[in-house]
């Protein structure tokens, strides 16, 4: 497996928002938290092999 910038900056990233979730540094709704998760999550998939539909 060949890690590009796209997968090292979105790895990055998963790891702060989880980081930030847990942390709650957002209160009760940790809103951002979840955005970068999600996001970083869209951008990991092909690379790791789960199909998003």
């Amino acid at each position: 497996m060949t890690i590009t910038l796209t997968f090292l900056l979105a790895a990055i990233a998963l790891i702060c928002g989880v980081l930030m979730l847990v942390g709650g540094r957002f209160g009760r709704i940790p809103l951002a938290a979840i955005a970068i998760i999600c996001l970083s999550v869209i951008v990991l998939a092909p690379s790791l092999g789960i199909a998003i539909k």
